[in-house]
């Protein structure tokens, strides 16, 4: 038995054009697939930074804090606490000390020593310290 077995190619319109959508396809996926793992990597970054910066923020806080403890109320003044800059590891942060007297009624700024002080400690760091942290807490000459 002789059989002969046809092969026939069938031409297809518009494969060329089938074959570019697909790639054109492909990679606009790729291209939201490293968009969506660059920001979720600048998203960790960030977080990082917020931690850093929160335990900058804390530690002088408690610094403030114990000065109060130990050497007393009128001890807690601005010119103690200079703003600082770090080196190497966290040159990218800045933490700054703000104290004010306030009024013991609505805390707002007092003019003159009330007896209550509030310290605000706020850690910036990025290019230009658009990013933040900041604490505050009250203290008391009593």
């Amino acid at each position: 038995m002789n059989h002969e077995h046809e092969i026939k190619v069938k031409k297809e319109e518009g494969s060329f054009l089938h074959l570019l959508f697909f790639f054109a396809f492909l990679s606009l996926l790729l291209l939201l697939g490293m968009f969506i793992i660059s920001k979720s990597l600048q998203n960790n970054l960030l977080l990082d930074y917020e931690l850093i910066a929160t335990a900058l923020a804390q530690e002088k806080m408690e610094e403030v804090v114990s000065h109060k403890a130990y050497y007393g109320f009128e001890y807690i003044t601005p010119e103690i606490y200079p703003e600082e800059d770090f080196s190497e590891d966290f040159s990218m942060f800045q933490r700054m000390v703000s104290i004010e007297n306030v009024k013991s009624e609505n805390f707002s700024r007092a003019s003159s020593d009330s007896g209550y002080k509030k310290v605000t400690v706020m850690v910036s760091w990025g290019g230009d310290k658009k990013q933040s942290v900041s604490f505050s807490t009250l203290l008391t000459r009593y």
